[in-house]
Order: C-alpha cells, then sequence, then structure tokens
C-alpha cells in the first residue's frame, strides 16, 4: 500500500518583510518618518536662518539710506564726542519729546507744533545719529536723551511720550532724572522689558 506524503512548501516563493521597512496596511516605516521629520527640520531651520539674514539686511539698508539720503529732517547736536539728530517744531512750553525715533512720527509732530515746541531725535546709531561707543541700554539711551536735550538748549519741563519700545526709556528716563522736569508722561503700547535692562 502506497503511503501519501504531505506536500513540502516551495519557501523559494515566501517574502519576507523587513519590520524595518514596512508596515501592514501600507504605513510608512519608522526609519523613512524619521528620515522625513529630519528634512522638514532641516527645510524649517534654513527657512528662519533665510529670513533672520533678511530682516538684518533690511535694517541695514534702511540705516544706510537715512545716512545718505539728501533729505535731511532735523539738525546735529555734539553730546560729547558723537552727536544725535534732533527734529523740533512749534515753540512753546512745555516741549513734547516723543521717544521712539525715525520720520514715523513727522505727521504727529506738524499737528502737536501748532500747540507747543515738539521734538523727536535718532537713537545712537540709528537715522542721522552717530552710533554709540559701547551697545546701547535702556540707561544709556535715557542718558542720551537727557544730553541731548540739555545741550540742544530744550528747557523742562517736558511732556515725555513713548511709543512701544520707546516706553521703557520715558520710564528709564523718569526714574533717573528729576521728575520736576516732567509735566505728563504718555505711553502708547509701551513694552516693559526685564530690569537688568539688557543690550538693545
Amino acid at each position: 500500500m502506497a503511503t501519501s506524503q504531505s506536500p513540502q512548501p516551495n519557501w523559494s516563493s515566501i517574502s519576507i518583510r523587513s519590520p524595518a521597512t514596512s508596515y501592514s496596511g501600507g504605513h510608512p516605516a519608522p526609519a523613512r518618518r524619521r528620515r522625513w521629520t529630519t528634512r522638514a527640520l532641516r527645510a524649517l531651520g534654513f527657512l528662519l536662518l533665510i529670513l533672520a539674514a533678511a530682516g538684518f539686511t533690511y535694517e541695514q539698508l534702511s540705516r544706510w539710506r537715512d545716512r545718505t539720503s539728501p533729505l535731511r529732517v532735523g539738525h546735529s547736536v555734539d553730546i560729547g564726542g558723537r552727536s544725535l539728530n534732533i527734529s523740533c517744531l512749534g515753540e512753546g512750553s512745555p516741549a513734547v519729546i516723543l521717544e521712539n525715533g525715525s520720520y514715523e512720527w513727522i505727521l504727529a509732530q506738524t499737528g502737536i507744533s501748532k500747540v507747543t515746541n515738539v521734538c523727536w531725535y535718532d537713537r545712537a546709531g540709528e537715522g542721522r545719529s552717530d552710533p554709540p561707543p559701547a551697545p546701547r541700554t535702556s540707561q544709556s539711551i535715557a542718558n542720551d536723551l537727557h544730553e541731548l536735550l540739555k545741550r540742544a538748549q530744550i528747557p523742562p519741563p517736558y511732556v515725555l511720550v513713548g511709543h512701544s519700545i520707546g516706553g521703557e526709556y520715558v520710564r528709564i528716563y523718569t526714574a533717573r532724572f528729576p521728575r520736576r522736569s516732567l509735566v505728563w508722561c504718555s505711553l502708547i503700547r509701551a513694552i516693559r522689558t526685564n530690569k537688568s535692562l539688557r543690550p538693545y
């Protein structure tokens, strides 16, 4: 009597998938997912680097344009070996000091000048003002403003108007110099920085 034999499996027709390269259900393998994550993080870092470089370049070009523009607003005042640019309009007292700098104050300055003397200035290293001898801090900016007002012969009392980061400099100014010279301190959307007065 013939004995029946069980069929032998054809091992050559069976493919074994590596768990490192495939999942059931068609999902990407962990290794592939990690590669895509790494590429995405690198692309994001590169994009942030480009944006930072573009912002720095724009700021430097703006400063160069302000310094080389034939249209000059204001005049230079020596504050001890370097000069700051200041622009004043109108007459009267108390003088209004716009603490923010740049030409964005021109429209507001024109209106206020109908009532009293109003001034804005370029901080050290900005616009047509000379660069500072050391990295700027809130204290050094307040000191520069105090010296500028004194040498420009703009007598107190003052109405100080601080906008954005300028609000911090107004706060430092009022803390460092006699309050009797201030009539009113206005802070418009002011930013309060750390009391360590980190460099700006």
